[in-house]
């Protein structure tokens, strides 16, 4: 960083320096990056600065060798920082992942993106933030660990509460923002819904892909409010993530955000939003097969909702229920539930609401072997989710009517749906859709003998599951295993 003349011309004093820095390259890196802006200092003179600091602080007795020179290189650099640039080093400590974007950083300061730019800049150039060619910044694990030292010793609880919950706010907007892209016509509970959105994102994908690449931080941001007894935002975000969750089925984060999105409900005394949080955990736990456990959630959300007089969810809670029943081979239970829910969208006028209890009592009667009825159910749904230009939910319609068409022996036709149902999938980028529809491919194929097409299916099949961590992976795996069994045999 500083170029052979320079350290050539002093060898002890350049050697001195790497000790003082614990040879540690990020120690080494921020104080090169001081010595770099300031030409005509020589390198002895930022040994001598470090070694004073270095026995001042020994003195006090703060930690063992190397975390004392790792410190006081961060303290000396800091000092060193414009007051602008200090200040938002220090409350940038409050983000709980190490990465963060510009929106961030002019959360935390509470002031504009284009005036955080140049402390920002200054950051980067001291070493203590890092760009990276995505646009993003990061804290290197050291840096955020002084930083939040810094803020405990400089700033008020009071101030560092205040600017996560500027960040909480800005965080939420945007994945509000994104949500409404992913599922346009699903209803909502939260402030933000009812404003106008805080971000533009291209498309569905666009949205969808910000999601799943902010799902680590959102995650943390939830559970790191929820322990701040930030209640309102914590459910409001868990409930920004229903689009990605539904889509891209990441279990460990949306059971972890929604039992904390749920106990900040409760805390709250606020009902409807704990039936809310409710419903997602018991669909979380549907998508894994865990059906008991989706009962005992669904039968408290149901409770709730009917307490506080809340049709509309009222209705959903009966959709999560009605699916748990067909887990549960209770198909009288489970079609008895999506009529009284799609009885509750007809009495309210919400006809996305009617088109999809129509489309659960096609899959009721289609697991009962009613699959001329379910055909018909399938496709009255079919018909509205066409006209909303809805992909994701016109591939599981579709997957429906395949399944229903293979049972009656109708392979041909079954096998152009299930197809029409995996394109539907692959637009909307709902994996998971995309490896059921490559399971019920792989199952026609078993039927009409093409062993080739039925491995090709399984093998995508399961590479979706397992990097879902969804329980079909089981079923795909098994059928792998009995099929390259018998080809052993063969030989």
């Amino acid at each position: 960083m500083l170029g052979d003349v320079r350290t050539g011309a002093d060898p002890t004093a350049t050697r001195s320096l790497v000790a003082l820095c614990g040879r540690l390259p990020l120690a080494l890196c921020t104080t090169a990056a001081r010595l770099a802006v300031r030409v005509n200092w020589p390198i002895s003179r930022v040994v001598a600065e470090l070694a004073d600091e270095h026995g001042r602080l020994a003195s006090l007795g703060r930690g063992g060798e190397g975390e004392l020179s790792v410190r006081l290189i961060f303290d000396v650099t800091y000092r060193d920082l414009p007051a602008r640039a200090a200040g938002l080093y220090r409350l940038l400590s409050v983000h709980p992942g190490a990465h963060f974007i510009l929106t961030d950083a002019a959360a935390v300061a509470a002031t504009s993106t284009a005036d955080v730019v140049e402390p920002l800049e200054t950051l980067v150039d001291t070493n203590l933030v890092e760009e990276e060619p995505d646009g993003c910044y990061r804290f290197h694990d050291l840096t955020r660990l002084h930083a939040r030292a810094t803020a405990s010793e400089e700033e008020t609880e009071e101030s560092r509460t205040q600017a996560f919950e500027r960040l909480l706010e800005s965080r939420l907007s945007i994945a509000v923002a994104a949500d409404r892209m992913v599922i346009p016509g699903r209803w909502h509970l939260g402030r933000h819904y009812e404003t106008a959105p805080a971000a533009s994102f291209a498309d569905t994908a666009d949205a969808l892909g910000w999601l799943e690449r902010e799902l680590p931080t959102l995650t943390d941001l939830v559970t790191t409010a929820h322990g701040l007894g930030l209640h309102r935002g914590t459910w409001e975000l868990c409930e920004a993530l229903w689009g990605v969750c539904t889509f891209r089925k990441p279990y460990a984060s949306w059971i972890r955000t929604h039992e904390a999105g749920a106990a900040s409900a409760a805390a709250l005394g606020d009902p409807r939003a704990e039936a809310r949080m409710l419903e997602a955990l018991a669909s979380a736990h549907l998508n894994l097969r865990d059906f008991r456990a989706a009962t005992d959630l669904a039968g408290r959300a149901l409770e709730l909702e009917r307490g506080v007089g809340h049709a509309r969810g009222e209705a959903a809670a009966l959709e999560c229920l009605g699916v748990a029943r067909i887990g549960l081979d209770d198909i009288t239970g489970a079609i008895y539930a999506f009529e009284r829910a799609r009885q509750i969208q007809q009495e309210i006028g919400i006809e996305r609401g009617v088109a999809m209890m129509t489309r659960r009592l096609g899959e009721a009667m289609a697991q009962d072997g009613r699959t001329s009825e379910a055909i018909d159910h399938f496709s009255v749904a079919l018909d509205y989710f066409d006209q909303q230009d809805d992909d994701y939910n016109r591939a599981r319609i579709l997957r429906g009517i395949g399944d229903a068409l293979a049972a009656e022996g109708r392979s041909n036709d079954a096998e152009s749906k299930l197809l029409a149902a995996l394109d539907a999938a692959t637009r909307a980028g709902a994996r998971h859709e995309q490896g059921t529809a490559h399971l019920a491919l792989a199952r026609l194929a078993r039927r009409g003998g093409d062993a080739e097409a039925e491995q090709a299916h399984l093998e995508q099949a399961l590479a979706v599951f397992e990097s879902l961590g969804a329980p079909q992976a089981a079923e795909a795996r098994d059928r792998l295993r009995t099929i390259r069994a018998r080809e052993t045999a063969a030989e």
